[in-house]
């Protein structure tokens, strides 16, 4: 057995705690394992933590306060010691959905009354839940959450390859050595998560092509190609980490340093520019660190575009950029 194994419950009985069991695999290590609930007319998911019984099986139950209306979501998760799911039967994103039998006819309440002294265990339970929502989500055992973090600042270097064609930049043409490189590239970037796996956000991108050593007449190379995109990633798995699909669009300049044949040394590195239409995608990798931490590394493609010939000094060619990035985002 591998990961976790649940058997999904698709009906339960109105007012009647259900019991659920768990089976951890042993190449997983879980903290923790949780049932996660929520009733059909709540945004948030309610925990409760599992017991462990024997060497793999963990079970619990949830209460027969909840298990009323007609429909009940939930799922159960394997945890690691930052919160992180590691294993998981169903998601916020796509819980499980339960039938409830008769659970429409009983009136709200909770399986935390208590028959002797009356509500005071309900409202000791609604001060706690008062004093910490503000912090973030209230769960029914174990520490309060946080909220969803939703802007997000990451900075990135790395560096770039192009497949570059037309004239370089001191007016020499693109022979059949066509790929430069461009040693430096940094892409700082601002965004927000519209959930916890659609991300936007607006990326500079910030090319150095160093090495050229032919001049064009009257000045000097540019060492720098400034550009900046909207950049929409989309993650795979439904916790937003792993490996993460995108898509970019926006303006600026690509510049590569390519060889020149049949020049001197010391005069054969000259410079192609590339835009200033840019469009491109490719794909990407997170790993969360901390709360408010993750790694990121990102492999984009993108295609400048020479809609116009020239800006200001710059000769203008359309051609292609890889970039590879290594990184650290904030704000989670």
């Amino acid at each position: 057995m591998k990961g976790l194994q649940h058997t999904i419950i698709d009906t339960g009985k109105g007012g009647v705690a259900l019991p659920l069991e768990v089976l951890i695999g042993s190449d997983i290590t879980p903290t923790k394992v949780a049932i996660q609930y929520r009733a059909k007319e709540k945004p948030e998911f309610t925990e409760v933590k599992m017991a462990k019984q024997g060497s793999c099986k963990y079970v619990g139950q949830i209460p027969a306060g909840a298990m009323r209306g007609s429909l009940l979501f939930y799922y159960v998760a394997a945890y690691d010691s930052n919160n992180h799911v590691i294993g998981s039967k169903g998601s916020s994103g796509a819980p499980n959905t339960m039938d409830i039998e008769g659970g429409e006819n009983l009136k709200p309440g909770s399986d935390e009354e208590d028959p002797i002294n009356g509500n005071k265990k309900t409202a000791s339970k609604k001060k706690q839940t008062a004093a910490t929502e503000k912090a973030g989500e209230v769960t029914e055992t174990g520490p309060v959450r946080p909220k969803n973090q939703k802007v997000y600042v990451a900075i990135a270097a790395g560096t770039s390859l192009g497949y570059v064609t037309g004239t370089t930049e001191a007016n020499n043409p693109v022979q059949t050595c066509c790929i430069g490189t461009s040693l430096v590239v940094l892409t700082p970037e601002l965004g927000f998560y519209a959930n916890k796996q659609l991300a936007i956000g607006v990326m500079g991108r910030i090319g150095l092509p160093i090495g050229a050593n032919v001049d064009p007449p009257m000045a000097k190379h540019s060492t720098v190609a400034p550009g900046g995109v909207i950049r929409v990633r989309y993650a795979l798995s439904p916790e937003g980490e792993g490996l993460r699909l995108m898509g970019q669009v926006g303006g600026g300049v690509m510049r590569n340093t390519i060889k020149i044949e049949g020049q001197g040394s010391g005069m054969d590195t000259d410079i192609v520019a590339q835009g200033p239409l840019l469009v491109g995608g490719g794909i990407g990798f997170t790993k969360k660190l901390a709360s408010a931490v993750a790694f990121v590394a990102d492999a984009s493609v993108l295609a400048g575009i020479a809609v116009v010939d020239k800006i200001g000094t710059a000769r203008l060619n359309t051609g292609v950029g890889a970039d590879l990035t290594l990184g650290i985002a904030f704000g989670f």
